[in-house]
């Protein structure tokens, strides 16, 4: 019986310690009820509205690497989480976004970085700010078998 609980009470530890994603989450940018927030991983970071204190639905997919923000418009830049993927841009309008709603009719994007200039220069978005760990979405992702 002690043995059987040494046992599982180690096990618990070795979950704890090596950072299973049980507690391993992180805001790195909120305005108003959008963030940017990961869980599990940096390369998880992705665009969310906050719903609750415990919820929140997703808008745009992991890796968002960059934010900026205008009374109207949030954008933020992407890499998906393969090697060699390149950079696009998402614009979403802030006012006609429903929760658990489809987004679809109402982004902007993905864009190339040549049509996100041309579209934020557009929109006076201000310049991109970036946010969570540099190069993370490198194609560095544990989960997603990067260099």
């Amino acid at each position: 019986m002690i043995r059987g609980l040494a046992i599982c009470l180690g096990g618990i530890a070795a979950v704890c310690l090596t950072g299973c994603g049980a507690f391993d989450s992180r805001v790195e940018w909120a305005s108003g009820p959008y963030e940017v927030l990961w869980v599990d991983e940096p390369a998880d970071a992705h665009l969310a509205y906050h719903l609750t204190t415990t919820s929140s639905a997703p808008v745009v997919n992991a890796c968002v690497s960059a934010v900026a923000e205008n009374a109207d418009y949030i954008a933020v830049r992407q890499r998906l989480r393969v090697v060699g993927a390149v950079e696009r841009f998402v614009i979403l309008p802030k006012r006609r976004y429903q929760p658990m709603a489809d987004t679809a009719s109402i982004v902007i994007g993905p864009l190339s970085a040549a049509q996100y200039a041309q579209a934020s220069s557009r929109l006076a978005l201000p310049a991109l700010t970036p946010v969570g760990e540099p190069d993370i979405c490198n194609g560095a992702s544990r989960l997603y078998g990067g260099p």
